[in-house]
């Protein structure tokens, strides 16, 4: 067995399988998955095509819609983006323009020369980046909030130059809008198409061209030819299967169908996380997000609904157990933490800060008690990813030891999303993951007065500090701001934080240039080759 690390705070561990004991295996017990393995990596490599397994299907391709994780895993390798994070320095570099800050309220951006987009649609010039902000500013896209919102607006300077224009400093701006927001559209394609047809056929500069889209199955991306990397990418094609079951995506994967699969099933990492089964690579990475439960608060329900009673809330986060739901629903592939900062990040604290790992149910009815709450039901909903479903499981029995009768709403991931930003519900147990390694992406659009998914919890000098920590450079002052923030939060529970969890994956070992990275919606497949 060997064991090594490949990738900043990954751990990969793999058995190589030779011919020869492949066909000793054979030869004494039949035919086994595992021995198998070998003969499925050859015949795919030789095909040179590639095959991963995504757990949702995309709710679209266009990166001016909300595409939700399923659709920015397939977007990753079909459009570039202006700027990309380095996940080893936390820094943003230049992809699709070379960028720089001239002024605090003014960037200028260059457009690399000789980028084509996919299907003849011609060369990449300033035309498409201005389109790019400006589109999203006219149309007040979902962006506009979450990414480009100190965005006034871009002009051309000069050929293939743009400035572009803030309302306010904003020193996570390549991190955040031309990494996240970033996503380069060809202008001609989009005004051709419209909003929905190039959800189902987009056109952007990236690794590979989309090539086909069969509702309920699979999405084909080809190699794109023309690609402006050097010799990248490597294989000729990827498809994606939709398999939402665990069990299925793991045994696709050993009889060969797949070669990626994200998000393991808990029962089976022990197996592959020590290394004992041939043929598989395990990759764990600590990730940019955090579980967690949330309320919709007055206005959004009624002021006499118990949530809105801060002790109920925080009696709610004290009856949580986060180290077994780490254990359980994670086999221990997480991190347990009361806050939404994860380690990294400029203002992380030890977690947790205030409410134990283990949970305290006797201060939990202490509190139900001073609010004067017996008991009540509870809707909360979750979208279609199976193990925050158990999740939620686990925490409705929690939750019934203070009373709490919990009533789990499971919703597909095109009407999860529509209730979350539209603040259509009682409680909510999602996942996040966070956009940048930049503190204010895991903060400021939850807990700002005009986050685009704050639910009702208003607090002026909350959203005051963290204004002033998207203006301040001085990382000192930054961290303080960034520590009252959160301190505040645990104090009123408008979110509720259960753990940071790492991304895990399995893939074929034959594999070679796969990094698990701490965001979930970015899989870079370019540099990705059999050996």
């Amino acid at each position: 067995m060997s064991s090594k690390r490949d990738f900043k705070g990954t751990r990969t561990k793999s058995r190589g399988l030779t011919r020869r004991t492949a066909l000793q295996s054979a030869a004494v017990g039949g035919v086994a998955l595992s021995t198998a393995l070998p003969i499925f990596n050859i015949a795919r490599a030789q095909d040179n095509k590639l095959a991963y397994a995504m757990f949702g299907e995309p709710t679209g391709l266009n990166e001016f819609m909300y595409t939700e994780i399923h659709g920015s895993v397939v977007t990753t390798n079909i459009y570039d983006k202006m700027a990309r994070i380095n996940y080893d320095t936390h820094q943003s570099e230049p992809e699709i323009v070379e960028f720089k800050n001239e002024d605090p309220l003014t960037w200028v951006l260059k457009v690399r020369e000789g980028v084509k987009f996919h299907k003849g649609y011609g060369e990449l010039t300033d035309e498409d980046i201005l389109y790019c902000f400006n589109h999203v500013q006219e149309a007040g896209t979902f962006q506009k909030g979450i990414t480009h919102f100190p965005v006034v607006g871009a002009t051309r300077r000069s050929k293939n130059v743009v400035e572009v224009k803030l309302n306010t400093p904003f020193s996570a701006f390549p991190m955040v809008t031309m990494g996240y927001g970033g996503s380069v559209m060809c202008k001609a394609a989009h005004q051709e198409m419209g909003d929905q047809e190039y959800a189902r056929n987009p056109i952007g500069t990236g690794p590979f061209e989309f090539d086909s889209w069969v509702s309920g199955s699979h999405v084909i991306l080809k190699k794109n030819q023309n690609y402006w990397r050097e010799n990248q990418p490597y294989v000729d094609e990827v498809i994606y299967r939709t398999i939402v079951d665990p069990s299925v995506r793991l045994s696709s994967l050993l009889t060969g169908e797949i070669d990626i699969m994200p998000r393991p099933d808990p029962k089976d990492i022990a197996r592959f996380r020590d290394g004992s089964e041939p043929g598989i690579s395990y990759q764990s990475v600590p990730g940019w997000n955090w579980d967690y439960m949330d309320f919709t608060l007055a206005p959004h329900s009624p002021a006499d609904f118990p949530t809105n009673n801060v002790d109920v809330r925080r009696a709610i986060s004290y009856a949580i157990d986060r180290q077994t739901i780490v254990d359980e629903i994670y086999a221990g592939e997480a991190l347990v933490t009361d806050n939404p900062v994860p380690p990294g990040y400029l203002g992380h604290r030890p977690s947790p800060i205030v409410y134990p790992a283990r949970g305290d149910v006797s201060k939990a009815k202490e509190l139900m008690a001073k609010a004067g709450v017996s008991g009540f039901d509870l809707e909360v909903i979750t979208s279609d990813k199976e193990w925050l479903r158990r999740e939620c499981e686990l925490v409705s029995a929690m939750l019934s030891e203070i009373g709490i009768n919990v009533k789990i709403k499971g919703m597909d991931a095109g009407t999860y999303g529509s209730a979350w930003f539209t603040k259509q519900f009682q409680a909510d147990l999602e996942d996040i993951t966070i956009v940048s390694p930049d503190v204010d992406s895991a903060l400021w659009w939850f807990h700002h007065k005009d986050g685009m998914v704050e639910h009702g919890w208003q607090n002026t000098q909350v959203s005051e500090w963290l204004d002033e920590g998207r203006r301040e450079l001085d990382p000192a002052k930054r961290t303080n701001l960034y520590h009252n923030v959160v301190d505040a939060v645990l104090d009123d529970c408008p979110y509720i934080y259960f753990n940071h969890v790492n991304q895990v994956y399995l893939l074929k070992d034959n594999l070679d240039g796969f990094k698990a990275g701490p965001q979930e919606h970015i899989v870079p497949l370019g540099a990705v080759r059999w050996t």
